[in-house]
């Protein structure tokens, strides 16, 4: 566990302030190290797809399970139709799990990292209404409204495509993952708030 630091070094928490910090990062850390274990699997389960003459993909009650190395992966019928007839299971496996990892993996991996931008800070700066935490909340937000309105889209049209060269069906806003645009537009509100906390925050200083 990580000594406290006192009001007077941080200049921003107080003790309950500082409690509540340690919590938040210990489980953002927690949360990196999920998806770096996730996305090392994901690399270890396309290297090792990329070497077997062919991967077993059954369908059970209307998924599609992929037989990895690493622990198994599905598709639901959303994405894939039950009863596809899939041409190449190996190409559909690793453009599947390439797929999931840049528009899934990688777009969260990079809001995490905003998060802990935000954290340091925070954590080192005199107040939390700074440009710099301004900047990464906007990125951050900005990054889940992409995710929400492209990440099940731009996944479900791979997959058909690497399935059966053709795409049964996709459309907006049936695609859209609202509670992620949501989540979007809420930090993305949040950081309009602290811009405005910078901005009151600049003028006591300079009357200071």
């Amino acid at each position: 566990m990580r000594k406290k630091r006192s009001v007077e070094i941080t200049g921003c928490l107080d003790e309950a302030g500082q409690t509540h910090y340690d919590t938040c990062e210990l489980f953002l850390k927690f949360a990196i190290a999920i998806y770096i274990v996730r996305m090392i699997a994901g690399v270890v389960n396309i290297v090792y797809a990329g070497l077997q003459p062919d991967v077993a993909i059954t369908e059970k009650g209307g998924y599609w399970v992929f037989d990895l190395l690493v622990g198994i992966s599905r598709i639901g019928p959303d994405y894939l139709p039950a009863g596809t007839q899939i041409i190449d299971n190996r190409v559909l496996t690793i453009g599947f799990l390439l797929t999931a990892m840049a528009v899934d993996f990688t777009p969260m991996f990079f809001v995490l990292n905003y998060i802990r931008n935000i954290l340091r800070t925070i954590d080192t700066s005199h107040s939390p209404f700074v440009p710099e935490v301004v900047s990464n909340i906007k990125k951050a937000g900005r990054t889940l409204i992409l995710i929400g309105v492209f990440s099940k889209l731009i996944l479900k049209i791979m997959v058909q495509l690497l399935a059966c060269h053709s795409v049964y069906s996709f459309g907006i806003p049936d695609d859209l993952q609202l509670s992620w645009i949501f989540a979007g537009v809420i930090v993305l509100l949040v950081s309009d708030i602290f811009r405005r906390g910078c901005e009151l925050q600049q003028f006591s200083d300079e009357t200071l």
